[in-house]
């Protein structure tokens, strides 16, 4: 999740950095715009100003005409993409003997935004930092270098810079806007400092509503994950709340379900996955199944036999052995044991153990198909791997015994005493079977001895 933040945090990043005006001719002036903007600005309710350090006063600062006429010429080569002949010309202003700060500044602003648009930006950082080393640098200026560099360091993940030019700028300003905040609040975040970020982001948003203005999704998201990496799970929830309902996406469905789940709210995430699941928001397997489990924890196995039947008849869940046990076990718990077979049988042929021939067993058990009972014991026998054989042997008693196979019904329940826990069980069945057995002998005898009389006297 973190990554996908830093991805947005980079694009954040540079759309500072523009509305910083590093990427324009750095001293442009567009008046009307600007006073446009102010006026729409003073219409909206003002959030509160800061109170910021008072600068000394600046005397007026006038280039040398000449060097601006080759600052001028350097832009021109520059507009016509002769970027070498722009270098040059920049190059010559800076090797003459006696060049001003403010012209050494301006030198080194364009050759800094030069590399911006030419994707350079360790060159466009250290000629960023060239231009704060000059004296007598206006404030305007400073302030416009300083928060191009806190982007620029901010887009090379180096936060710790990012961050200094950064306050180094926020001294200075009466409002702080928007985005500033952003980038703080997601340069503290990639370095774990979740506990200054996250004010940073709610700011944006309280600011933001307090303004009348549209809060984004992408505030939420950022702040929803700053909550999730400190396990705070019940703002990730809130977060989650405010964005289905303000932005009804399948994932924030799905995972304020998690949410519940996490926090131990069976009952909203059962409500939460319905929802989900009737809008039609599962794309995958796993969303199905984890609804038919969630069912079954609540004692809906027949629903949960609904979802599991859809999500297969979709090709969306994947034939494992786990979700064709789950299935089954959904039909078994709704009592519907004849649907329980055909699921039951694959996951038992897929299983490495007999576990799930033995359940086979059992649902062919409740069906009264003994006969169908006995092949799927003698697999999970076979197979191996059981946490109990000896109830499988009892078992298997049993099932001969129904199939009117008393010999081997007491092969079964020899194999069954050898452990002590079904000793006993087995020495009852071995004992029942035996005068089972003699009483079948005496009626067998009985019926030859009738037989014999009654064709005797004939």
């Amino acid at each position: 999740m973190k990554k996908v933040m830093l991805k947005s945090a980079r694009t954040l990043a540079l759309s500072a950095l523009l509305l910083g005006g590093v990427s324009a001719m750095p001293f442009a002036n567009n008046g009307q715009a600007v006073a446009q903007e102010a006026a729409q600005e003073e219409a909206k309710p003002q959030w509160p100003k800061r109170t910021v350090p008072q600068r000394p006063k600046q005397r007026p600062q006038i280039m040398d005409p000449r060097v601006g006429a080759k600052l001028n010429t350097a832009l021109e080569l520059k507009d016509e993409g002769d970027v070498q002949g722009a270098m040059e010309e920049l190059n010559e202003i800076l090797e003459r003997r006696r060049v001003s700060s403010i012209a050494r500044a301006r030198v080194y602003m364009i050759m800094a935004n030069f590399y911006y648009e030419a994707d350079d930006i360790p060159n466009a950082i250290a000629n960023f930092e060239k231009v704060l080393e000059q004296e007598d640098l206006l404030y305007a200026v400073e302030d416009q270098v300083n928060n191009a560099l806190a982007s620029l360091y901010f887009m090379q993940e180096n936060y710790e810079k990012s961050l200094e030019y950064l306050e180094k700028w926020l001294v200075y300003q009466e409002v702080i806007p928007n985005r500033a905040y952003l980038l703080k609040g997601q340069a503290l975040y990639a370095m774990g400092r979740f506990d200054e970020a996250i004010p940073q982001i709610e700011t944006v948003i309280e600011r933001t509503q307090f303004e009348g203005g549209e809060v984004k999704e992408s505030w939420w998201l950022l702040l929803r994950s700053m909550y999730y990496d400190k396990q705070d799970y019940v703002k990730v929830r809130d977060i989650l709340e405010i964005l289905i309902t303000d932005w009804p996406k399948a994932t924030y469905w799905l995972q304020l379900a998690a949410m519940y789940s996490e926090l131990q709210q069976e009952d909203l995430q059962l409500a939460t996955m319905e929802v989900a699941y009737k809008q039609g928001f599962f794309d995958k397997g796993t969303h199905y199944v984890n609804l038919a489990q969630i069912y079954l924890y609540n004692e809906v196995p027949w629903k949960a036999a609904q979802v599991m039947e859809d999500g297969f008849g979709k090709g969306l869940i994947e034939e494992t052995e786990d979700n064709l046990a789950t299935f089954a076990q959904a039909y078994q718990m709704a009592r519907e044991d004849a649907k329980a077979v055909e699921p039951l049988s694959r996951a038992a042929e897929m299983s490495e153990d007999g576990e799930l021939y033995t359940r086979l067993a059992n649902v062919h058990m409740n069906l009264d198909q003994w006969d169908k009972a006995i092949p799927a014991l003698d697999k999970a026998i076979a197979k191996g791997g059981l946490d109990r054989v000896d109830q499988t042997y009892l078992l298997l008693g049993m099932a001969h015994f129904n199939v009117d196979e008393l010999t081997k019904a007491q092969e079964a329940f020899r194999e069954a005493r050898r452990d002590e826990r079904s000793r006993r069980q087995a020495a009852t069945w071995l004992n029942f079977l035996e005068k089972e057995k003699q009483r079948r002998d005496k009626l067998a005898k009985d019926m030859r001895e009738a037989n014999r009389i009654l064709s005797e006297n004939q």
